[in-house]
């Protein structure tokens, strides 16, 4: 069937413009009749909620396709317009699905950077030909999704600006040779404007990019992530923790329990089949069963164990050497994982009794890659394509958040995303060329729901990578939602919910020192007096800022309540709109509303 391929191209551009028309603060122009060899419009990216115009955070260039033969699941580029789409610093690319009667079926999109295009012409040499096809994806309808889409191009389209003319060097390859990395970043833009990172924010794949400690600039690329586990078969047995040993003795009491922490030791008086049994029955968490099984191994293996001025003794019992080395191994296993604990300060502890074959086998991977520095394994959804990103281990609710970076096929090194001694930082930048970027420690570009259960992280190395961050401009509003976030994750119970109120003040206080704002006092002394009640003097200088805001009624409402005048926050709330009050009153600083100052 002969279609009119003008008709064709016009159903694409109008696709395209029917879904740029729904995105905020953007100015856009779609060509027509192909005015450029390759490029067949444009994006002009400005500030959300922007006022003015200019300057405008970049500009993007677009490619559309149009097809009613062909399917949108892939499509084939060839050289010549690779090269064109390098030197435009990289391209968003569009193809449409066109029916037989001149409608749109499918719009799909795809993200050409520098890196990607790099790749597929080493790909073509390598394979002799002169195109190469490249998977699609549908383009989402919910504007807010697409305007992500948007800001994420136009960020890696900066961190990609040296390689248009010099390509990166390999991540794997890098560290696979030795050489060591000194610092990562990946930009990457909220799913939901302001609300936090969460997983379905890497569902789009990324680049993690890296410099090495000679200098050289490397990129890793990563298609999908999902919430990942860790999965190994080989790893210490760690299910049984009671163990019937038969000894050859003589019991001088009719029944006798030992209980020596949480290991009980019970001594039958009856044989059984001409044997005298001795059961062990480890309870309590790893920590516990560690201290448990040296000193019950101290009391087999030299018969007496002396703590402060009391002795313990088995007297001349005699016990097969393989049950002394399977305790010895239940041992040795509890106190692996308690190290790998304590090595991510995870302040939890868990009765391996309680937990399922998969969370110790988890616990068992992370000691290996951890403490051993061994690769190990992830089970990921789909083929193994994962390059690099964030993986999560949940054991019972809680989420221990590792960064993982792909060394051979299936196997990855694991890092503690949040350690001071991971170089890792998410970043932005506002200006094309890439310069002025905003640097945050992981930890402050999380959602309310990961706070709530993430909790391999300490106070010491946030601060450190806190204050190793050069504040940019706009260096407090990057960090006022992640603190709004961890001190609502906080109000409904965190895991580590005294850790996290330790980190937001800490993150409350930077925002506070670079720039003396109404907002940013008021999120300082509001998370200060979750931890303890506010001095007369920060009373004080609080009621001082409400008077200054007055007008306000939001920060008048704010302060009132933080210094215990709920009285007079009640009617600075009644001088808002619906709206406005609803909006307060499902903010943090609400808590302080319902509760007594004296009560806090």
């Amino acid at each position: 069937m002969n279609f009119d391929s003008t008709r064709i191209e016009q159903v694409g551009n109008n696709a395209v413009r029917d879904k740029l028309i729904q995105v905020e603060d953007i100015k856009y122009e779609v060509y027509e009749n192909d005015k450029t060899t390759a490029i067949d419009g444009y994006i002009e990216v400005y500030p959300a909620g922007a006022k003015k115009k200019k300057p405008y955070l970049g500009r993007i260039s677009l490619q559309v396709k149009a097809s009613a033969a062909s399917k949108g699941s892939s499509y084939r580029h060839s050289r010549k317009d690779i090269e064109c789409y390098l030197s435009e610093g990289g391209i968003l690319f569009f193809f449409c699905e066109v029916s037989e009667d001149y409608r749109e079926k499918n719009l799909y999109y795809d993200c050409l950077l520098p890196v990607d295009l790099r790749e597929m012409l080493r790909a073509m040499k390598e394979k002799g030909t002169d195109s190469i096809s490249r998977p699609l994806r549908l383009l989402p309808d919910d504007s807010i999704e697409l305007r992500r889409i948007i800001e994420e191009f136009l960020e890696n389209k900066f961190a990609q600006a040296p390689f248009v003319l010099k390509g990166p060097g390999d991540l794997l390859k890098l560290t696979a040779a030795g050489l060591k990395i000194k610092s990562l970043k990946m930009p990457k833009v909220p799913r939901r404007g302001n609300a936090g990172l969460t997983f379905g924010d890497f569902s789009n794949g990324g680049y993690l990019y890296a410099t090495m400690q000679d200098g050289r600039k490397a990129v890793a690329i990563f298609e999908s992530l999902a919430s990942l586990s860790i999965s190994r078969t080989e790893h210490v047995t760690s299910g049984d923790f009671a163990s019937e040993m038969p000894v050859s003795t003589t019991m001088t009491a009719e029944f006798n329990t030992l209980n020596i922490g949480k290991v009980s030791i019970s001594f039958a008086v009856k044989e059984s089949n001409g044997q005298r049994l001795i059961r062990f029955d480890y309870t309590g968490g790893f920590r516990e069963r560690v201290l448990s099984g040296r000193f019950v191994l101290a009391l087999i293996r030299t018969g007496t164990m002396k703590v402060g001025n009391r002795a313990f003794s088995f007297g001349s019992f005699e016990f097969e050497p393989s049950d002394v080395d399977r305790i010895a191994k239940i041992t040795d296993h509890a106190e692996r994982i308690s190290r790998i604990l304590d090595v991510l300060h995870v302040e939890q502890d868990w009765d391996p009794s309680t937990l399922s074959d998969k969370e110790l086998s988890d616990l068992s991977s992370l000691a290996l890659a951890l403490l051993d520095g061994e690769p190990v394994s992830l089970s990921t959804v789909g083929d193994s394509t994962l390059e690099a990103g964030l993986v999560d281990v949940n054991i019972q609710g809680a989420t221990i958040r590792l960064l993982a970076i792909k060394e051979s096929r299936g196997r990855y090194r694991l890092y503690d995303l949040f350690s001071d001694s991971v170089p890792f930082m998410f970043c932005f930048s506002k200006k094309e060329t890439g310069e002025g970027a905003i640097e945050m420690p992981p930890l402050l570009f999380s959602s309310v729901e990961d706070y709530m259960s993430i909790v391999n992280f300490d106070v010491r190395s946030f601060e450190k990578k806190l204050a190793g961050i050069h504040p940019t401009e706009h260096f407090d509003e990057a960090m006022a939602d992640g603190i709004v976030s961890m001190l609502q994750a906080y109000d409904a119970g965190a895991r580590a919910g005294k850790k996290l109120l330790s980190v937001a003040i800490l993150a409350a206080k930077a925002a506070l020192e670079f720039n003396d704002s109404a907002d940013n006092r008021i999120n300082y002394w509001q998370a200060v007096a979750r931890e303890r009640k506010l001095t007369e003097s920060e009373k004080d200088e609080l009621a001082e800022l409400g008077e200054r805001f007055r007008d306000d009624a939001a920060v008048s409402a704010a302060c009132s309540a933080l210094i215990g005048e709920r009285r007079n926050a009640r009617l600075a709330l009644k001088r808002m709109d619906p709206k406005s009050r609803s909006l307060f009153e499902s903010w943090p600083i609400a808590r302080f509303l319902k509760c007594p100052d004296e009560e806090l």
